[in-house]
């Protein structure tokens, strides 16, 4: 081992190349997941079944008036910034993606799955199939699978997002700055609508900037390099461009 080297960073490293999830974290993050629905006002259930393809296990099925969510949860660390490390974590989120497709196609070949779960036949108008993240991760809707995290969806439960203020003209204090939903209660579309646009990825992506650095390379060639920056804070009052 070199003398330099970070014993965290090995260890994430190890386990992102695994594929592993922290088991013991795991169950707990579903069953908050979980409790996160039924706070929204939806029904939830953990659906465990068996078909001709084998032992298969629906993390959370949400149902939220006729708005269907099939959730699978995975508590992966977020990876460190090397190719390897990327590669993994996006093999895992595409295999997570396709573990609820697998899972939505299962219920609609036998319907009888959901049915028995709920203890009655359901009437769905839309299927919305995510994977939450225990890591604040958070990816653009890939074929019909949506991507969103733990933290963002407390978040959304609470229904706003504050931060503290400060102002040479005013003391400190904690102010509203969005309110993630529509009216005076959550639906499934305001839900929808941040799974597909988080409030805070919008907010970040503002802050950042494509600089373009010129290395001329004879009189009559030039280099162009394009280097991310983060843009200056705006004063007070003053939106971000």
């Amino acid at each position: 081992m070199q003398a330099n080297s970070r014993t965290h960073e090995l260890l994430t490293s190890r386990v992102n190349s695994l594929l592993l999830q922290v088991e013991r974290k795991g169950f707990a993050f579903e069953d908050e997941v979980r409790q996160e629905f039924a706070e929204l006002g939806a029904v939830v259930k953990r659906i465990k079944y068996h078909n001709g393809e084998g032992n298969f296990d629906c993390d959370g099925a949400v149902l939220w008036g006729k708005e269907l969510f099939l959730i699978e949860c995975k508590a992966y660390t977020l990876p460190q910034p090397s190719g390897a490390d990327l590669f993994f974590f996006r093999a895992k989120q595409e295999e997570a993606a396709e573990q609820i497709r697998r899972i939505n196609r299962h219920f609609g070949e036998d319907p009888s799955i959901l049915e028995k779960a709920f203890g009655h036949k359901l009437d769905v108008s839309r299927t919305t199939l995510c994977v939450v993240n225990l890591a604040p991760f958070w990816t653009a809707t890939s074929k019909s699978v949506r991507s969103y995290d733990r933290r963002a969806l407390s978040k959304f439960s609470a229904g706003t997002i504050t931060a503290m203020v400060r102002s040479l003209d005013e003391p400190s204090a904690e102010r509203t700055i969005v309110r993630l939903w529509a009216g005076e209660r959550p639906t499934p579309e305001d839900l929808i609508r941040q799974m597909d646009e988080p409030f805070q990825h919008v907010t970040e992506m503002q802050m950042w900037g494509i600089r373009q650095i010129i290395v001329p390379v004879s009189n009559d060639l030039v280099m162009i390099s394009p280097a991310l920056e983060r843009r200056p804070d705006p004063t007070p009052g003053e939106p971000r461009q």
